[in-house]
């Protein structure tokens, strides 16, 4: 599950604002100098001194309401210690201001007092108030960078497992054309969608797809898993039906509720192409010809639940112009179901594209699904004519 920020929550607008970019600017660059503070003391008297000058002397210079104004602002520039500092410096001010005018009008000491002692009261408040705020904006912008660098540690972790389970390019078979597709539903989370293919002589090829049930990283190990056994079986045996066996073992010995789907597909290219198939709960292979499609293989049982499972291996000589379309069930099962029907239409029309522009356009299509969609993995192999 990804965390959302609210785009019109009090956090973002304050951490978006002019001032907190100011704050985090002086963070990097001031933080800790003592200087700091008494630069900011100076500007702050500058400032009074330029008011004492251009405010008529007919008026109350330096009124309190303006020093708060400048204990406010060096809370916000230098910290709540500034802001108490700013207060002080500005008592002293206003305190000459407040017993020149109660002398002329003939106050009492007294009241000249409580005048700065509200002030003192009102300018500590104020620094205090505001020093809290800029640490909770900046406590949140650390907040917000740290949740920023762990989704993209995240994200690092998602490429690396997803790049052991998918392999990047499909093969060069002199013979045969290979096209393949994985689609994430969500980039940010791994899923347990797979395929390969090796060599295990000169004129015998393999093709595995699978689907791992669930997402994140166990069903990522699993496929991982899943990959690897099934290519080490090709290499001992080269049975479809045996290597599907030696994954359903795999998975029972790892003791979990995971299973999958797997279909294993063996190519014999020796002046013809005869393919082999075995469906461990896969859907169907689709072999397309023309306008026709025709589904290849017979159901199996899933791999992973039982010890013992029932399956199947079908053979079919692929002819000039063939193509064999595999897929996990991400491709019908959806938020608008696609039936047999409707994307054996589908791959009927697109079945006179080149086969890499048709995995293409069919991915434009796949892609156009709403959200809520499985992951998607396919492969298509075309016999030249």
């Amino acid at each position: 599950m990804r965390l959302r920020r609210a785009s019109k929550s009090l956090g973002s607008v304050l951490r978006s604002s002019p001032i907190v970019r100011f704050q985090n600017w002086r963070d990097v660059n001031f933080a800790g100098r003592p200087w700091r503070s008494v630069g900011i003391i100076s500007v702050l008297i500058a400032l009074i001194a330029l008011m004492q000058l251009v405010v008529d002397n007919s008026v109350v210079i330096l009124p309190g309401a303006w020093l708060l104004i400048l204990v406010g602002a060096g809370a916000l520039l230098g910290g709540w210690r500034v802001g108490l500092i700013t207060a002080a410096v500005g008592a002293f001010a206003l305190w000459g201001v407040v017993m020149e005018s109660n002398t002329a009008a003939g106050l009492p000491f007294s009241r000249s007092v409580w005048a700065i002692a509200q002030f003192l009261l009102a300018g500590g408040s104020v620094s205090i108030a505001i020093g809290a705020m800029d640490r909770s904006i900046r406590e949140m912008r650390k907040a917000a960078r740290a949740l920023e660098r762990s989704e993209q540690q995240s994200a690092q972790v998602t490429q690396k497992l997803q790049a052991a389970i998918i392999p990047e390019d499909p093969p060069k078979i002199p013979e045969l054309d290979v096209a393949a597709r994985y689609l994430p539903a969500d980039i940010s989370e791994v899923g347990g969608d797979f395929y390969d293919w090796y060599q295990n002589s000169d004129d015998c090829w393999y093709l595995q797809i699978g689907d791992v049930c669930g997402k994140g990283p166990s069903a990522a190990s699993r496929a991982m898993l899943a990959r690897y056994t099934l290519r080490t079986a090709a290499m001992l045996d080269g049975d479809p039906i045996r290597m599907l066996y030696a994954l359903n073992s795999a998975i029972l010995a790892e003791d979990d509720d995971r299973y999958c789907t797997a279909a294993v597909l063996r190519l014999s290219l020796n002046n013809t192409v005869q393919a082999d198939l075995a469906l461990g709960g896969h859907p169907h292979a689709l072999i397309l010809r023309g306008t026709d499609v025709v589904p290849f293989g017979r159901e199996g049982s899933l791999v992973g639940l039982f010890p013992s499972i029932d399956l199947h291996c079908d053979r079919t000589d692929l002819r000039p112009g063939d193509r064999v379309f595999l897929y996990t069930d991400g491709v019908t099962d959806r938020p608008a179901p696609i039936e047999d029907e409707e994307l054996h239409r589908m791959l009927a029309g697109l079945n006179h594209l080149p086969v890499d522009k048709f995995a293409s356009e069919l991915e434009r299509r796949f892609l156009e699904t709403p959200e809520g969609r499985d992951d998607i993995a396919f492969v298509l192999i075309g016999v030249p004519t």
